[in-house]
């Protein structure tokens, strides 16, 4: 009696076994069903019947993107996970494509939706990543400090795979490198590189590279940031070819530093040679296409070549709005260029409604104590003490070095740049002593040279 219960027992066990697979079975190929309906749905946009569009019209990447992002929600709400996922899928493209504002709320979408499930922690923080770089490109350098520590938080110390942690320390060197926290921002890239050094993953060694180099750039040690992109390019290019995002990015950053260095003519060259690969890797209407005619235009307006400068940065203006919206933070940056050119051909109405048009663009967006928007205050404030308005601009350099000042390394390109500011406020109202103690306290470190109005 006791062998036929336990035999019965047995067999109960195995029907609820084979039940439960069974019903694992049913839901994963209802998920994979509605994936496929899904994605068929979101690729018959390239159909011209289907649109009623003309057999000769091509569909592009955009359209059939928007097509996805406006279904997700309404066809896989009963799968959360795939949802999230698809989100997460959908965002990258069009932040791979420089469409940075379509980007930001479906990865957004995609790290709590994951979280929520519960264990998908990986592919989490992965997006949390995503989202923590692409707010310090836009300057929103304490949300992606937030999202970055949140993502560590969530791996914790004894997480197995050394990448994610690492990815997740070089998301934050950018969050802290957008606050100007320069220490902190390369003990956080030194974090990352010696994990993905200790793993061998070459692509990864070359992008903390890259951000190493940056950070030392922007802090005008131009020399170890040199170093850092002389290491890195090589790798950059043996692994993808010239014609990859990845060499592009890299060879803008050392671009700049050839720029930052004084050697203009190659910087133009480079920076022409960039421009002219950009709407081949990321097509026109793209952040990245925008950014790169901001940066020829900085390099053109340095070497006083205004005639050539004057359409790039149109075109930057232009792109930056389309892309990224008037109120964006790369907008800014095109009109602080635009402006400085306007300035320097002496048309002074335009270059100050464009001076004032970024200054109330950064501070909506960061706040009128921000770092970006204190360089804007001190431009503008230059500018007014050179065309008559004395009163107003000394009040806006006081502003920035006020709120600037204390935020950025004594030994710092920026600390130079105030101190510039705050000599030329002095020599104009002819307090030529004070003037003359404030450059000397800076002359130890007045050669260096480095970004011109952020870029």
């Amino acid at each position: 009696l006791l062998a036929a219960t336990a035999m019965l027992a047995l067999a109960a066990g195995f029907v609820w076994h084979l039940d439960a697979a069974r019903a694992q079975a049913e839901r994963e190929a209802q998920i994979a069903s509605q994936v496929s309906g899904f994605l068929v749905s979101m690729f018959q946009a390239a159909d011209p019947r289907e649109r009623g569009a003309r057999g000769a019209d091509r569909i592009t990447v955009a359209e059939v993107l928007d097509r996805a992002a406006a279904r997700v929600d309404e066809e896989l709400g009963d799968a959360p996970v795939v949802q999230a996922r698809l989100k997460g899928v959908i965002g990258m493209a069009y932040r791979n494509m420089g469409d940075v504002s379509r980007a930001l709320p479906l990865l957004e979408d995609a790290a709590e939706g994951l979280i929520a499930a519960g264990g998908q922690i990986d592919e989490a923080t992965r997006f949390l990543n995503m989202l923590a770089s692409s707010n310090a490109a836009n300057r929103h350098g304490e949300e992606g400090e937030a999202m970055a520590r949140r993502a560590l938080a969530l791996l914790g110390p004894d997480w197995p795979d050394s990448f994610r942690v690492a990815q997740s320390y070089n998301s934050l060197g950018l969050s802290l490198l957008a606050q100007q926290r320069y220490d902190e921002a390369e003990a956080a890239f030194a974090e990352a590189l010696a994990r993905h050094e200790a793993a061998g993953r070459d692509q990864f060694i070359s992008v903390s590279l890259d951000n190493m180099g940056m950070s030392l750039r922007r802090r005008g040690r131009l020399d170890a940031a040199a170093a850092a992109f002389d290491r890195s390019l090589p790798i950059t290019e043996r692994l993808f070819g010239k014609f990859s995002f990845d060499y592009w990015t890299s060879h803008t950053e050392r671009s700049l530093l050839v720029a930052d260095a004084g050697r203009l003519e190659e910087a133009r060259a480079a920076f022409t040679e960039n421009l002219a690969r950009a709407p081949q890797i990321f097509g026109e209407h793209s952040i990245y296409y925008a950014s790169e005619n901001a940066r020829l235009g900085s390099v053109l307006l340095r070497m006083g070549a205004y005639r050539e400068a004057a359409p790039v940065l149109e075109r930057a203006v232009t792109v930056s709005e389309e892309v990224m919206g008037a109120e964006s933070f790369a907008v800014s940056l095109a009109l602080l260029l635009r402006a400085a050119l306007e300035e320097a051909t002496g048309d002074t109405a335009k270059a100050e409604a464009d001076y004032r048009r970024a200054l109330a663009i950064r501070g909506a967006l960061l706040g009128p104590a921000h770092p970006d928007a204190s360089e804007v205050a001190l431009e503008l404030g230059l500018f007014l003490l050179r065309t008559g308005s004395g009163a107003e601009g000394e009040a806006l350099i006081r502003r920035a070095l006020a709120d600037w000042r204390p935020r950025v390394p004594v030994d710092s390109v920026n600390a130079v740049r105030l101190a510039h500011g705050e000599a030329e406020m002095l020599l104009h109202a002819g307090s030529l002593d004070r003037a003359g103690e404030v450059l000397a306290q800076i002359a130890p470190y007045a050669s260096r040279t480095g970004p011109e109005h952020g870029v």
